[in-house]
């Protein structure tokens, strides 16, 4: 096995950094072990996952006799299998846990066991690892914004934008995709950054336009009643494997430097100009396919009368059935992360639901209620998040009071699953207690 304590010492060192000049200083200076190198990169890469959780190697496997008994000396081995297997089952478990049982020191094996799980936290990001770790990739991205509403009062944050140059367009439902020509090669990516190139239709139409990075949302062809059911038919498209066809590609942005977006560097090209060439582009071009996002408003200044007219052409999308609106600062740059130059503008749905069952929290909400369980349209649904501390130990500790209670819950529409054809609740989240009445509603 490698060397447990030189791994231990390294990594609590590393998180003993406080100065992101020293973490880079450490990085540079284990960059000559392959074993920290290898573990540091898997603990930073989004896209390694193993299925195991530290609750799981918790888990008293009662039948292990029926269980292959498979020892591993070495940690990057067995991260290795847990990588090609991603079960998550006992036996996996169980193997995991036959290695943790060789290491005596009970530090030394918190430590690689938080390593395996992916809870340890040194205080370093794969931007700042990236150049210092050999074989190290970033983690894919997307330009982000926040809602316009608080999250706690949900009144509108008109200062965020009252005064300044904004860029109004219409907020889809879908999914956020990348189309990158490079050289005359064409590459779909998706939010997480895996490729899926089986989009043709695109693929066609993007040979007739210019090199760069069109930003935008896949939605399904056709006509909806609203963004839930396009959601819906474009999640079973996407969802298929093979060449995939009946959906279109909605850019709302663009970036002409395709080696500086893939670099994480900031493209300083303000948004309003990104959108202008965007449409020049598209509109100059016969395409079925690729299309522009709806625009209501680009580099316009947001005066109370601007913002009047925001709330109209809000309110005339949403009774249209669309999602609602983005609202970007004219002037802004193009940063892959999450910014507050652009700011979200959509309704959340909410209904008063019966509490029909409660389910018991893992890892930190062991002990505590993990989710609500609700009853929608014949299915029951999980609600956990928007829950603090106060209210999981609150209910966990008065099951029987809070069963048949009703809860406020918001969501973001419904979906609708293809093999059961039951219906869910998309991101649902609780709000509050209605000890107020004792009907369930929701549309």
């Amino acid at each position: 096995m490698e060397n447990i304590i030189e791994i231990y010492n390294k990594f609590t060192n590393l998180k003993s950094k406080t100065k992101v000049q020293d973490k880079i200083d450490t990085l540079d200076e284990y960059s000559v072990d392959s074993d920290f190198c290898y573990l540091l990169e898997y603990l930073l890469n989004d896209n390694k996952i193993t299925g195991i959780k530290k609750s799981k190697l918790k888990k008293d496997i009662k039948k292990k006799d029926k269980l292959k008994k498979i020892e591993y000396n070495s940690i990057r081995e067995l991260i290795d299998y847990l990588l090609d297997h991603n079960t998550g089952q006992d036996q996996d478990v169980y193997i995991t846990q036959l290695l943790l049982n060789k290491i005596d020191n009970t530090e030394y094996r918190q430590l690689i066991s938080d390593i395996i799980t992916k809870d340890f936290k040194c205080g370093v990001t794969d931007l700042t690892a990236y150049g210092h770790i050999p074989g190290l990739e970033r983690n894919w991205r997307e330009r982000k914004g926040h809602s316009l509403s608080d999250a706690k009062t949900g009144e509108l944050k008109i200062k965020k934008i009252l005064d300044k140059n904004i860029t109004v367009t219409l907020k889809l439902d879908g999914y956020r995709y990348k189309v990158i020509k490079h050289n005359g090669s064409i590459n779909i990516y998706t939010s997480s950054g895996k490729l899926d190139n089986n989009l043709i239709d695109i693929i066609e139409e993007a040979k007739l336009l210019p090199d760069g990075v069109y930003d935008g949302e896949m939605i399904a062809s056709g006509t909806f009643k609203d963004s839930t059911a396009r959601f819906n038919a474009t999640t079973k498209i996407l969802g298929t494997d093979g060449i995939k066809k009946g959906i279109d590609f909605v850019c709302f942005d663009y970036v002409k430097n395709v080696e500086a977006f893939l670099n994480f560097e900031e493209i300083e090209l303000q948004r309003y100009k990104r959108l202008n060439m965007l449409e020049t582009m598209l509109k100059t071009r016969n395409l079925k396919h690729i299309q522009l996002v709806p625009v209501y408003m680009n580099n316009k200044k947001a005066t109370q009368e601007t913002i009047d007219e925001i709330y109209s052409i809000y309110e005339s999308k949403i009774g249209e059935g669309e999602e609602g609106l983005i609202i970007d600062l004219s002037d802004s740059s193009y940063v892959r992360a999450k910014g507050t130059t652009m700011f979200k503008l959509k309704p959340e749905v909410t209904g008063d639901f019966k509490v029909i069952g409660l389910t018991e929290g893992e890892g930190k909400d062991k002990g505590r209620l993990g989710a609500f369980i609700i009853e929608y349209k014949n299915n029951t649904v999980n609600v956990g998040s928007g829950l603090t501390d106060e209210i999981r130990e609150q209910v966990w500790s008065n099951q029987e009071f809070y069963l048949n209670k009703l809860i406020e819950v918001t969501y973001f529409g419904e979906t609708q699953d293809e093999k059961t054809q039951l219906y869910s609740l998309r991101l649902p989240r609780f709000k509050r207690f209605r000890h107020d009445k004792n009907d369930v509603s929701f549309d």
